[in-house]
């Protein structure tokens, strides 16, 4: 929940860069490899593209990472960020 919340808060701050800038509040997303929190999907070959989203809220940051797809919670919350940023991969 705390994810697919943090995805609305995204959204927002990507909409309005302006209120995002006033809480220090920043949000990264993409392919590639991962660290420290990674969901492993079953049956997922090795070579296959990592997606994470990264929040940072002051000196704090936290990064979920998705090897695979099959997490539908960081799935919705990527495909929000992707949207509001304006399209695909």
């Amino acid at each position: 929940m705390r994810l697919l919340a943090s995805a609305a808060v995204a959204t927002a701050a990507l909409v309005a860069p302006t209120a995002g800038a006033a809480t220090g509040t920043s949000f990264t997303f993409g392919r590639g490899g991962g660290n420290p929190r990674k969901i492993e999907c079953a049956r997922t070959l090795p070579d296959g593209a990592t997606l994470y989203v990264t929040v940072r809220s002051g000196p704090r940051a936290r990064t979920v990472s998705e090897h695979g797809a099959c997490n539908k919670r960081f799935n919705r919350v990527y495909a929000a960020l992707q949207a509001a940023a304006g399209g695909g991969e």
